[in-house]
């Protein structure tokens, strides 16, 4: 198992408690009409660490410039930066998308299990 970088967990936990983001699903960020709408826990993750979304009219992805940007999932890039498995990001967007668990419902997985 991947161990996740320890000043990485430690951002996102607090950008995940910290009531700054408005969660959604299906996305990592959602815009409309160019504003910010919401994250879903890896968006949120991703900002916390000061990526840059790609943006194209409200379509927001986020990659690197030598590959295609992600819209829903990290790019394996960032799971490698980051420290952490496709099994646990597949865990953490099924919390956010499916099951409907909040943010700090979310944190308190990732504090115990990453």
């Amino acid at each position: 198992m991947i161990k996740m970088n320890p000043k990485v967990k430690s951002s996102w936990l607090d950008a995940l408690r910290s009531g700054k983001y408005t969660q959604t699903k299906g996305m990592l960020e959602r815009r409309k009409g160019g504003k910010v709408v919401g994250h879903c826990c890896l968006g949120v993750l991703l900002r916390s660490q000061g990526v840059k979304p790609q943006i194209k009219n409200d379509d927001v992805g986020f990659g690197r410039n030598d590959g295609a940007p992600e819209y829903s999932v990290l790019a394996p890039y960032y799971l490698r930066k980051f420290g952490i498995d496709v099994d646990s990001m597949n865990h953490l967007w099924k919390m956010n998308d499916r099951d409907g668990k909040s943010f700090k419902e979310i944190a308190a997985w990732v504090k115990r299990n990453l």
